[in-house]
């Protein structure tokens, strides 16, 4: 990291608009590479999700990947990996051992092209975590993306505010509720959903993403999107020694504030 931290800078929450902007597009173009030549990766669209009813709702994901309405997957295609040289992240496979509460008749639709949503992934923002009313509209429109057979992915690197994630977190593994979340649901496997475990002290984990049930997983490391957002937005210049200190827990605390000091002392 070109920062203080190994991996994610929980003081980069205080500029998160800026930096959601540029890790919503290196994704995608971190993304663009690995995908089937009939997907594409797509940036803020509109998208509608329509009840056999009529009634309609717009949403704009932050990355979603889409299927091109004249292209049909094969059975032997497959999005090409890139070749990184990582320590495999901690990934835990969790069986849900509830039904969802579902409206089988949605659909999710691009209504400007007729392209149909794949997978979306959302980066947890502040204003998603800190009113009820809009924890509760952001679980809402990740449960219709859910319903409508859109594989769901969620990555939380905001420290503060409550819990928004589609996974409760009593389904999960202690390793993976702290500091930071990231929750992978497969729409063609209800009854499981993937986590990744993260620390302050260690990389951002190299996630799957996945795509069709014919297709392989690509590849999304959030670690270079942190490292390339931090690069792109020049926060050379955050003075850690004037900043409050983040919401952590006693040891993550000190073993921050050491960080601070031997950075002062070079």
């Amino acid at each position: 990291m070109p920062g203080l931290f190994p991996g994610m800078d929980p003081y980069l929450e205080r500029h998160w608009g800026d930096v959601h902007t540029r890790i919503i597009v290196l994704s995608s173009t971190q993304l663009r590479p690995q995908l089937p030549g009939d997907l594409r990766a797509r940036i803020e669209e509109q998208v509608t999700v329509t009840s056999d009813d009529g009634s309609r709702v717009d949403y704009q994901p932050d990355v979603r990947v889409i299927q091109r309405p004249d292209a049909l997957p094969q059975e032997d295609e497959g999005g090409v990996a890139v070749a990184v040289e990582v320590e495999a992240p901690e990934k835990y496979v969790i069986a849900l051992d509830r039904e969802r509460e579902s409206e089988r008749s949605l659909q999710i639709i691009d209504r400007s092209s007729g392209d149909r949503i794949v997978t979306t992934i959302e980066f947890v923002s502040p204003w998603n975590k800190y009113r009820r009313r809009d924890r509760e509209k952001f679980r809402s429109k990740q449960q219709k993306m859910l319903d409508g057979g859109v594989n769901l992915v969620e990555v939380d690197l905001i420290l503060a505010g409550d819990w928004v994630m589609s996974i409760p977190p009593d389904f999960l593994p202690e390793q993976a509720l702290y500091p930071y979340r990231i929750c992978v649901l497969r729409a063609d496997d209800s009854s499981h959903a993937e986590s990744y475990a993260t620390s302050l002290r260690k990389s951002l984990p190299t996630i799957d993403i996945p795509l069709r049930p014919t297709d392989q997983d690509v590849k999304l490391d959030l670690q270079k999107l942190i490292e390339q957002a931090w690069e792109d937005g020049d926060y050379r210049d955050l003075d850690y020694g004037r900043l409050a200190m983040p919401a952590v827990n006693r040891d993550d605390e000190e073993w921050i504030r050491k960080l601070i000091r031997d950075k002062a002392a070079q």
